[in-house]
C-alpha cells in the first residue's frame, strides 16, 4: 500500500508566503474584518471602495485555509431559493461570475479563470430522481441547467444514474485567485494583519475585537469565519461543522486518462449529487494537466470547542483512495502526489447566511460557503455593504438576495 503524502497547500507557490505584520497595538477602523479569506477580503474590497477605513485580522496567512486550496470551483448555485422573487435570487446568483470576471480583470489578477460547466451526477439509483427534480427546479428558474439521462452521460467511465449539468459555471486556480485579492485590497489601503487570532468579539455601539497583541474598535465588524466560526459560541447555532479530504494522483499519461472518460472531459467539475448531506459525497476534476483530483467529505464528529476534525486523517484519506479505485481500477499502481484535508461548514438549512449577529450590536456574520465553491463567497462583500451602510447602498436585486440570506438567519 503506498504512502499518501500531506501537504497543507498543494497549490500554494510558495511554502512560506509573504505575510503582513501582526497587530501589535491598539487601533480604530470603521470597520474590522475577522477573517481573510475569499469572504473576508471580499468584504475589505467592497467597502474599502465605498471609502471606509477598513481594517482585516488573519489568524494565519491568506490562502491557508479553504479558500485557498479548495478545487476551484465557482459555482454560485445550488441553493434553494424559497418563494419569494426565486427567479430574482436566482438571476442576481448567476450574475455573481460576470462580477467575478470583471474584478479579476480590473485588478489584473492571473488564477486561470474559465467559464465552464458544473456536472452533478447521480451516483446511486435513488438520486436519479433528484437529478431530475433538480435540473428542473433550476431550469424552471431560467438558469441554465439541464438533466442527462445514463444512457448519455459518459463523462466518466463509473456507473452512473444520469447528471445534471449546470452550463456557465466557472473555475480558477484557488490559491493564485485569493492571493491576487490579497495583494488589490492592500493595494486600495486595507490594513491586514496577518498571524493574528482573534480572542474575543464584543458588540455595542462601537465594536471591540480582542487579539493577543492589542485591540481594533470600529463602529461595526464583519465575521467571515465559515468553518472557523465555530470557535465564537454566538456563532454555533448558524453552522454544522463538516470536513473535506482531497488526493491528487501524478500527471497521468494518455492512455490511463483515457479510461477515465473520454478527452472532452477533461478540466471539468463532476461532484456527486449526494441525496444526504450527512452520508459521503465524492467529487473529481481531472485538469489539463493530466492530474486527477479525487476527494470527499461529509458532516464529521469533531470535538469541542470548535469542532473540527484533525487535517491528518489516515482513515479518510485511505477511504477516498479506495472508491477512487473503485471506479477506476486501472489507477491501482498510480502514484499518489499529494493529499490534504480541511473544515468547511454547512449553515444549519444549508444555505448562505449574511446577517446581523442578534447576541452582539453592530457585528455581521457572513456564512456562504456550504462546501458549494467560492462564487458567491467572492461576491460577499456586496451583500455585507448594505448591512453596514445601510439598504440604500446597494441595488434593488442585492437587496433582494440580502433579504434572503437574513431570513435563513432569522430561523437558525
Amino acid at each position: 500500500m503506498q504512502a499518501l503524502p500531506f501537504s497543507t497547500n498543494f497549490f500554494a507557490d510558495e511554502p512560506h508566503p509573504a505575510r503582513t505584520a501582526a497587530l501589535t497595538e491598539d487601533g480604530t477602523a470603521e470597520v474590522v474584518i475577522v477573517g481573510a479569506g475569499i469572504v473576508g477580503l471580499s468584504c475589505a474590497y467592497v467597502l474599502r471602495e465605498a471609502g471606509l477605513e477598513v481594517a482585516v485580522v488573519e489568524r494565519d496567512h491568506v490562502g491557508f485555509a479553504s479558500s485557498g486550496r479548495h478545487m476551484g470551483h465557482l459555482t454560485p448555485h445550488m441553493w434553494n431559493y424559497g418563494s419569494n422573487e426565486p427567479h430574482v435570487l436566482a438571476a442576481w446568483a448567476h450574475g455573481c461570475l460576470d462580477w467575478i470576471e470583471e474584478l479579476l480583470a480590473r485588478e489584473d489578477i492571473d488564477c486561470d479563470f474559465a467559464r465552464c460547466p458544473f456536472w452533478l451526477p447521480a451516483a446511486t439509483e435513488a438520486e436519479a430522481e433528484v437529478v431530475r427534480r433538480v435540473a428542473g427546479y433550476y431550469a424552471g428558474l431560467g438558469l441554465p441547467a439541464r438533466s442527462v439521462p445514463a444512457e448519455d452521460f459518459d463523462l466518466v467511465t463509473f456507473r452512473t444514474w444520469g447528471a445534471v449539468v449546470l452550463e456557465d459555471q466557472a473555475r480558477a486556480h484557488p490559491y493564485r485567485m485569493v492571493r491576487g485579492l490579497r495583494d488589490a485590497v492592500l493595494r486600495k489601503g486595507v490594513r491586514l494583519y496577518e498571524g493574528t487570532p482573534v480572542t474575543s468579539v464584543e458588540g455595542g455601539r462601537r465594536v471591540t475585537v480582542t487579539t493577543p497583541g492589542g485591540t481594533l474598535r470600529a463602529p461595526k465588524a464583519v465575521l467571515a469565519l465559515n468553518a472557523y466560526s465555530g470557535q465564537f459560541p454566538f456563532l454555533r447555532g448558524y453552522m454544522t461543522p463538516m470536513h473535506t479530504y482531497t488526493i491528487v494522483t501524478e500527471p497521468l499519461d494518455e492512455d490511463t486518462a483515457s479510461t477515465l472518460g473520454p478527452p472532452r472531459a477533461r478540466d471539468l467539475l463532476i461532484y456527486d449529487m449526494a441525496a444526504d448531506r450527512d452520508e459521503d459525497h465524492f467529487y473529481q476534476r481531472l485538469r489539463g494537466d493530466g492530474r486527477l483530483f479525487f476527494g470527499g467529505g461529509g458532516t464529521t464528529p469533531a470535538p469541542a470547542p470548535d469542532r473540527m476534525a484533525p487535517d491528518r486523517n489516515e482513515a479518510k484519506f485511505r477511504h477516498i483512495h479506495g472508491e477512487m479505485l473503485r471506479r477506476y481500477p486501472s489507477l491501482g499502481n498510480v502514484r499518489i502526489e499529494a493529499c490534504w484535508g480541511g473544515p468547511i461548514c454547512a449553515t444549519v438549512h444549508g444555505q448562505p447566511i449574511v446577517a446581523q449577529v442578534p447576541e452582539h450590536e453592530n457585528v455581521v456574520t457572513a456564512i456562504v460557503g456550504n462546501g458549494n465553491g467560492i462564487g458567491l463567497g467572492t461576491n460577499a462583500g456586496r451583500l455585507v455593504k448594505g448591512l453596514v451602510l445601510g439598504a440604500d447602498a446597494v441595488d434593488v436585486g442585492t437587496r433582494a438576495f440580502l433579504e434572503y440570506c437574513g431570513g435563513v438567519a432569522d430561523a437558525a
